[in-house]
């Protein structure tokens, strides 16, 4: 879970990184799981196997 908190800052990076959401990803990674509509879209963006949570919510 720690890893697809930093492989969603690394994507978004791609795209801008605003200094008011540095070091903030979605979904309460890397800590928790509080919302899980954005945990399960990472999941779907990024594909199987980089957010285990995402992945479980599809399965």
């Amino acid at each position: 879970y720690r890893l697809a908190h930093q492989s969603y800052l690394e994507d978004r990076a791609q795209y801008g990184d605003p200094e008011e959401i540095a070091g903030i990803s979605a979904g309460g990674m890397p800590t928790r799981v509080k919302c899980l509509h954005a945990v399960l879209a990472h999941s779907l963006a990024a594909g199987p196997g980089v957010n285990p949570i995402g992945d479980r919510a599809l399965a």
